[in-house]
């Protein structure tokens, strides 16, 4: 098998395979206290990284456009029906939301952070840069490793500030096969930054590593963050050379 890259844009025009110990903490979506990202900052920037809203409008989870109509997210923030759940570009929730065509999480996830990757498929290509994912371990496997995180929400329990995107940065303690253990330095990850992306720096430039998952429910101690690394094989690379096929017998190739 060929050695895969250190990372990689999952477009069809550069992919060659496309052609053209853990405790039971609480899934952040279902936590009770929405706070996120603590002691982040305002993020005017990060185009990629995308808010995921419902039929309402209210703030779900948070993903990257990794392909120009594909979106990484957790498999937890995967609707069963597509239709309900839409995605807003911007540094606001508030936006023009751009609905969904198919949606997919991973097979293998059982409600913990191994496996919590899930793929969304966007009606319209995105104006924006896709970031590229790392998808060599050893970008995550001897902590400490300085990380950014990126997400839309409340700054703490009951503030009512879900409103834009913000930025922090924390670092690797634990690392397991299939997830990542995050500590604060000083932020941290927490509701509604479900799905949102856990960045490394590259030679390249940063890249996304692992896709956050959950934490613990004060947001003070610890994120989980699904390794991109351990579901490629067995979940991303499969699904979007499904999207691609799918494409393509319908005239539409290299769209996805």
């Amino acid at each position: 098998m060929r050695a895969l890259p250190r990372w990689v844009f999952f477009a069809l025009a550069s992919s060659p395979w496309l052609g053209c110990a853990v405790d039971p903490l609480p899934v952040m979506e279902e936590q009770a206290a929405r706070a996120f990202i603590r002691d982040g900052v305002d993020d005017p920037g990060d185009p990629a990284v995308v808010a995921i809203v419902d039929e309402i409008g209210a703030l779900r989870c948070t993903g990257t456009v990794v392909q120009e109509r594909v979106v990484l997210t957790a498999a937890h923030c995967v609707p069963a029906d597509p239709a309900a759940r839409f995605v807003v570009f911007g540094p606001f929730v508030e936006g023009d939301p751009v609905a969904l065509l198919d949606a997919v999480a991973h097979p293998d996830w059982s409600g913990d952070a191994d496996g919590d990757v899930g793929l969304l498929l966007l009606a319209e290509p995105a104006a924006v840069a896709p970031v590229p994912l790392a998808l060599d371990g050893a970008l995550v496997a001897a902590p400490p490793v300085s990380v950014r995180l990126v997400g839309y929400g409340l700054t703490a329990a009951g503030a009512g500030d879900d409103d834009r995107k913000r930025e922090g940065r924390a670092v690797t303690t634990e690392v397991s096969p299939g997830h990542v253990v995050l500590g604060p330095d000083p932020s941290l990850a927490c509701n509604g930054d479900s799905g949102g992306p856990v960045l490394v720096t590259t030679a390249e430039g940063e890249a996304v590593a692992a896709v956050i998952s959950r934490g613990d429910a004060a947001c003070s101690t610890r994120s989980r963050a699904a390794r991109l690394d351990a579901s490629f094989e067995g979940f991303l690379r499969p699904t979007l050379e499904g999207w691609a096929a799918a494409a393509r017998a319908t005239g539409d190739a290299c769209l996805y």
